[in-house]
């Protein structure tokens, strides 16, 4: 064989040689080019959902303190609304209590009376204030009259003042004084109060008591 035949085979084996090598090395690099990118889409979507986790944990984390802020904000008003109410209703008693009229007579008639209904014997100490004692006293033989009829039985009262001043209304003792009973406006009003605090709340808000 001559040698410029040798050497045209030489370059053709290289020739092919060469596409060879840059063939595979084309198919080596689109191939890592692709897991590349495969990777950067992976690491995109484990970045996004990392992102969109913590976002959505950042907005829970604020919806429970908004949450918290308004039921805070929300028991204020109810605790401002109900004292409000009792407020105006204390005022309305106390405005009662004032004109000394037939009402606040006939009112404290019934607080002593529930007193008596409400305690065992029939020896009873009637204590209230200055003001209330003075109509109480004149009015003694028409309450017992009403409270032997309630009780099927004859009852004694007597009155004596009261230690606190300023409380409107009555507490009764049995004589020994091993039973009593509060029925003073402020007591009452305290009990109406705890009782009537959700249904308050419920003409105001629309709702009872709740953890909301």
């Amino acid at each position: 064989m001559s040698l410029s035949r040798i050497r045209s085979e030489i370059d053709k084996k290289t020739e092919e040689e060469i596409s060879r090598i840059l063939e595979n090395a084309k198919h080596e690099s689109e191939g890592l080019i692709a897991q590349a990118n495969a990777r950067a889409d992976t690491i995109r979507k484990e970045r996004s959902s990392t992102l969109a986790k913590e976002l959505e944990e950042e907005e829970r984390s604020q919806l429970a303190i908004l949450r918290m802020n308004l039921r805070g904000e929300l028991l204020r008003l109810k605790q401002k609304w109900n004292s409000r109410v009792f407020e105006q209703a204390e005022e309305r008693i106390e405005q009662l209590a004032r004109k000394d009229g037939p009402e606040y007579r006939d009112l404290l008639r019934k607080l002593v009376l529930e007193s008596i209904t409400n305690l065992k014997g029939n020896k009873f100490i009637i204590e209230a204030n200055s003001r209330d004692q003075e109509i109480i006293a004149g009015d003694l033989r028409i309450i017992s009259e009403r409270a032997m009829r309630t009780k099927k039985e004859q009852v004694q009262l007597q009155t004596r003042l009261m230690p606190k001043k300023g409380l409107s209304g009555v507490v009764v003792y049995t004589e020994d004084g091993s039973q009593q009973y509060d029925n003073t406006l402020d007591a009452r009003l305290f009990a109406a109060s705890q009782n009537l605090a959700g249904h308050i709340s419920k003409i105001l808000f629309g709702t009872g008591e709740s953890s909301e």
